[in-house]
């Protein structure tokens, strides 16, 4: 069985489409903690989760945590992510449960299973290659059209052309380029935000295969741009951002707390998205550089143990309700060594290929997300 895990407060249509999409996708189960149960609107979607039996849904406000809550949501997501892989690592459903993955609320993972089932036995995480949203004003349903990660000629004529202001996946893509990862449940292993990590804070190697990918989600049209960014703004204490994204959120911040009209306030973030985040779709789609798909339309059925799964993790996860969780947290990323991907027969040594536009980026940064405006 695959499992995937995320941390969100989010809206009950973003919430279906997260279910849907990754069910749909390949993954049997997934484990969804609410990070602001009390919030407006996330009754309803505690709601739908606990009532969908593929889905674990935990609540994960103050009680969840007790005296212990981190500040952090970077940090309250990695520690949710590692309680459900090291539970698993001892439960009676471990031997059912061969892949954990850590995923956010806005991402719909995709996957070959028979290349999973392949990955070879010394690698204990894989890395999913991801795959973008092209952002547009407004789209007819959910988005169809995806950016991939480029290599360097598509980057230099992306950039010639005016669409980016640098010629790097860090500018062409509004996210993150690292794709989003999973492990083999085990207690030796710790899930970042992006990496895997082991004990003393080691980098894990990842395989990759082109075939495991997941879809990002990331302001895709003016609103969600408007509505997710004000989200993570006032969700608590800074987040890290790299430096084109913090900038954004700089921009961001200051409109909110600034005592303005609220349709005032809104126009000047439906303005800063038509700068920073919308994409030429028509260039893309005319130079053949993006996907045609539907992430939500795969044809996977999650496995009948899903439910079973589900209330013995129910129980175990909810025996840590109130309970200090700091060792399910080894921080975001590894800090001794650069864990490289190890690419599988369909895939990509995407790391190699920006190594030389990600320096150029780095002495070259435009104000904002580093496009062109």
């Amino acid at each position: 069985m695959l499992i995937g895990v995320s941390t969100v407060k989010d809206t009950l249509a973003h919430a279906r489409r997260f279910v849907a999409g990754n069910l749909a996708g390949g993954l049997d189960h997934l484990v969804v903690f609410l990070d602001q149960p009390s919030q407006d609107g996330q009754a309803e979607v505690a709601e739908f989760l606990e009532a969908h039996p593929a889905v674990t849904c935990v609540r994960a406000g103050g009680g969840w945590w007790g005296e212990h809550r981190p500040h952090g949501l970077n940090e309250r997501q990695c520690i949710n992510a590692n309680v459900v892989g090291h539970l698993f690592a001892d439960s009676p459903a471990a031997e059912k449960v061969s892949w954990v993955f850590h995923v956010d609320g806005d991402e719909v993972v995709r996957v070959d299973r028979d290349c999973l089932a392949a990955v070879p036995r010394e690698f204990a995480a894989v890395r999913l290659v991801p795959r973008e949203a092209v952002s547009r004003l407004t789209w007819d349903g959910e988005p169809t059209l995806f950016k991939k990660l480029l290599d360097a000629p598509d980057l230099r004529l992306l950039h010639v052309l005016g669409a980016i202001g640098e010629p790097s996946n860090q500018a062409y893509f509004h996210g993150h380029v690292q794709g989003k990862v999973g492990v083999r449940p085990s207690k030796e292993t710790w899930l970042g935000l992006h990496h895997v990590i082991g004990a003393g804070r080691t980098a894990v190697p990842t395989f990759e295969d082109e075939r495991l990918e997941h879809f990002h989600y990331e302001s895709y049209s003016g609103e969600e741009f408007v509505r997710k960014w004000s989200a993570m703004i006032t969700s608590g204490p800074r987040a890290g951002f790299r430096s084109g994204r913090a900038a954004v959120a700089d921009a961001v911040r200051t409109l909110l707390e600034k005592d303005l009209d609220p349709a005032v306030r809104r126009s000047l973030l439906l303005t800063l998205y038509s700068r920073v985040a919308e994409d030429d779709a028509e260039m893309l789609q005319d130079l053949g550089l993006v996907l045609e798909t539907d992430p939500l339309a795969g044809s996977h059925v999650p496995s009948p143990e899903s439910a079973q799964v589900g209330d013995l993790l129910r129980d175990e996860i909810e025996a840590l309700r109130g309970a200090d969780k700091s060792g399910y947290f080894l921080g975001t990323r590894p800090t001794v060594g650069s864990g490289p991907g190890v690419q599988g027969s369909g895939g990509r040594d995407q790391a190699g290929k920006q190594g030389k536009a990600g320096k150029q980026g780095k002495r070259g940064r435009r104000a904002l997300l580093g496009r062109s405006t």
